[in-house]
């Protein structure tokens, strides 16, 4: 596969993603201004073309890692990793509970 082959695949699922996200009517003008772009870029991301890395951090960043799993990872590894951010919410709130649990322990002088 040469590196024209994964571009085209990377920007093919990439606008199979986005038309996911934001499949209405005016998609187009709907993406330009979630990720601060032109239109025309956002036309051209719907047709096929690849992003720039920034936007699909961007993404990331405001859509989560499921979004970029799916586009990355268009596999059955797609499915492990799509709820890593459910996961990462389940763990933090596992953390807050650990520390309430330690601060009570400090107050009753570990007893």
């Amino acid at each position: 596969m040469t590196k024209d082959d994964i571009t085209l695949l990377l920007g093919q699922r990439w606008a199979d993603a986005l038309k996911k996200k934001f499949g209405k009517r005016n998609a187009a003008k709907e993406i330009a201004r979630f990720f601060d772009i032109e239109v025309r870029t956002a036309r051209s991301w719907l047709a096929g073309s690849t992003p720039y890395i920034k936007y699909l951090w961007l993404a990331g960043q405001k859509l989560g890692s499921g979004f970029i799993a799916e586009i990355l990872t268009p596999n059955d590894k797609c499915k492990t990793y799509a709820n890593i951010d459910e996961a990462l919410d389940i763990m933090g709130k596992q953390i807050c509970q650990l520390r309430e649990e330690i601060r009570n322990l400090k107050k009753d002088g570990g007893k």
